[in-house]
Formats: structure tokens, C-alpha cells, sequence
């Protein structure tokens, strides 16, 4: 019994030690502002599993998306007034390729119009 609960113990702290490794590869690529542009060019220059945050700022998008076609988080600085509040109209805002998973977008407001 003691041979079971040993390795136990090492499989436990080997999936731990391998998870962790696995989150040091992550970068936090930051966005020059919350403009489509620029917030593109982040998505772009990210790798699976970064993060892309987005400066507090009021911007409008209109008329095309911005692409994500990587699993990535994509944070804002906030979802008040003083945080980041994307205005969109027509055809525009945020399109995740067909396929991918995993891609979280959070804190930051969205006004449709």
C-alpha cells in the first residue's frame, strides 16, 4: 500500500510540475490601444495560450472584425465607464475562426449599435 501511495504522490506532483511549465510558455502581449488596428496587430504577433491585453479607452469598430484564430484570452481593463467599451456597428466586432476553442474575452464592454 505504501508503493501505491508513492507514486501516487509523484504522478500528482509531475502533473502539477508539467502544468506549470506548460503556463510559463504564456506571454501577455499588450495592445498600444483599443482601436481594431491595434488590437489586431496583438492577436497577430500572440501565440496559443497568450494573452492579449486591451488599455482602458472608449473605441468604435465599424464595418469588419477583428479575427482570432488562436485559443487566447483577450482582456480589458474593465467593463465600468472608465474601462474599455467597444462600440460596434454594422459587420464588426470580435470573429473566432471556425474551430477554435477555448478563447476566453472578458473584462471590457460592448455597446451595439
Amino acid at each position: 500500500m505504501t508503493n501505491v501511495w508513492t507514486y501516487l504522490k509523484y504522478l500528482t506532483l509531475s502533473v502539477l510540475l508539467l502544468s506549470i511549465s506548460l503556463d510559463a510558455d504564456a506571454a501577455v502581449i499588450n495592445a498600444n490601444s483599443c482601436s481594431k488596428g491595434d488590437v489586431q496587430a496583438a492577436i497577430n504577433s500572440a501565440s496559443n495560450g497568450d494573452t492579449i491585453s486591451i488599455p482602458a479607452g472608449n473605441c468604435s469598430y465599424s464595418d469588419g472584425y477583428v479575427s482570432i484564430s488562436k485559443t487566447i484570452n483577450i482582456i480589458g481593463a474593465g467593463s465600468g465607464a472608465n474601462g474599455t467599451v467597444l462600440s460596434t456597428t454594422g459587420n464588426s466586432g470580435f470573429k473566432i475562426t471556425t474551430g477554435i476553442t477555448g478563447v476566453r474575452i472578458s473584462s471590457m464592454r460592448f455597446i451595439a449599435s
